[in-house]
């Protein structure tokens, strides 16, 4: 069942993205199955291709870039320019990132629309902020910090907006760690984690998360707890920044100990 704040992309549309705190207009465009995504990908998969699904919230969907510069593009391109990388003519990345979306919708995402891709590889990118993240508890707190704003926002994108958004938000998380303490949140968490790896050959994901996140530094808990749990799976806290270079070693070195 989907959750109150779970949406989806329009189809074959084009969107300009310029608030008033950005110095450019980004582009994003959307394919014929509401992806951040500059291309089609045909169903069922073709034999020759090797295909990869990226999953995450904004930082994977690449908010305030264009669709070409957003980081699941820019690993396309690379394996474009190296046609014979795994034995497959053609590599693929799948961009499945949707802004704003906690481990929950992630999943739900995924089953929803990135199954049907028959994916070699899933790429999920932890920003940092899904470890504590429920969408279900903390949005209803965010909106009604919001609506209690005494900065007289009259528009989402402004400056101000953005501003009184990130303090409703760290209000709201600062509550839900009190209320559900770190446990709590991972014991909710957990079945939903349970439910991906049932649906999802665990070898061929790699869950991937910068080596420190400020202000999130007690995330390695829940992480050590996932990563034990699901031991077959590859929970890599290993990333210094989102170079595309060091994810395509990662799938270089999943694809050479599997046959596609």
């Amino acid at each position: 069942m989907r959750g109150l704040y779970y949406y989806q992309l329009s189809p074959n549309v084009i969107e300009k993205d310029n608030p008033s705190w950005l110095s450019y207009t980004a582009t994003y465009t959307f394919n014929s199955d509401g992806l951040n995504d500059r291309y089609d990908y045909e169903i069922p998969k073709p034999e020759d291709v090797y295909r990869i699904v990226t999953l995450g919230d904004s930082f994977t969907f690449g908010f305030f870039v264009n669709t070409v510069d957003s980081w699941p593009e820019q690993l396309e391109d690379m394996f474009v320019q190296n046609s014979n990388f795994c034995n497959a003519r053609n590599v693929e990345v799948i961009n499945l990132g949707m802004g704003g979306f906690d481990i929950p919708y992630i999943i739900e995402r995924y089953k929803n629309v990135g199954d049907k891709y028959r994916p070699n590889l899933i790429l999920w990118f932890e920003s940092g902020s899904g470890f504590f993240r429920i969408n279900e508890l903390i949005q209803p707190l965010i909106n009604e910090c919001k609506a209690a704003s005494t900065q007289g926002v009259n528009s989402e994108y402004s400056l101000v907006a953005k501003q009184e958004y990130y303090r409703c938000w760290i209000e709201a998380e600062k509550q839900i760690r009190e209320e559900l303490t770190e446990s709590g949140i991972t014991s909710q968490l957990t079945p939903y984690w349970d439910n991906f790896f049932q649906t999802v050959d665990p070898k061929r994901v790699f869950y991937l998360s910068f080596k420190s996140i400020p202000g999130n530094n007690d995330y390695a808990n829940p992480w050590n707890f996932w990563q034990k749990r699901y031991h077959e799976s590859n929970f890599l806290a290993i990333i210094e920044d989102l170079e595309p270079d060091l994810t395509a070693f990662i799938v270089f070195w999943q694809c050479s100990r599997q046959k596609i």
